[in-house]
């Protein structure tokens, strides 16, 4: 099917609208850069059970939000992720540590959070939302990515190695 001009000409006039917010978005975010200044909590996953463990979220996280996260064990960066919940994504990494067996999400996190089980994790967390869902959800990958550049996620490393 062949688009007539006036289509190819919006999409473009979208694309380039789109990257100048995009581009606007990232240079805003450039002071959030360092993770270390994001709001965070250090705990074990050992320490409580599951309901325990969603009250400890609640308080500390009153309002769920979309935005980005990452897990340091002893100041070295395990895990860097974006989630449009940042609350039930928490939630779900700490099942992985519980009970590996039950959980679904893959190997690769289960392999990183049980190994973590007995460990203090310090999560950090930054809301990022966009009035423009699209831009945002696109904005949160992007962020992700640089980020995996600068910290070097040791989950980086394990997907590498498991799929070399």
């Amino acid at each position: 099917m062949k688009k007539d001009k006036a289509e190819v000409t919006d999409f473009k006039i979208y694309v380039k609208d789109n990257y100048k917010a995009m581009v606007q978005k990232i240079e805003e975010f450039e002071p959030s850069l360092t993770i270390e200044t994001w709001k965070g909590n250090s705990f074990k996953h050992s320490k409580f059970n599951e309901s325990e463990f969603n009250t400890y979220l609640s308080e500390l996280i009153q309002k769920n939000f979309k935005g980005l996260y990452a897990y340091f064990v002893e100041g070295t960066c395990i895990y860097i992720g974006k989630s449009k919940d940042i609350k039930g994504r928490l939630l779900k990494h700490y099942q992985a540590s519980q009970n590996p067996k039950n959980w679904t999400r893959g190997e690769k996190h289960i392999e990183l959070f049980s190994k973590h089980y007995e460990d203090t994790l310090t999560v950090y967390w930054i809301p990022l939302d966009d009035e423009k869902e699209e831009l945002g959800e696109e904005l949160r990958k992007y962020l992700e990515n640089i980020l995996h550049l600068i910290y070097k996620p040791t989950f980086i490393l394990i997907k590498k190695v498991k799929h070399e």
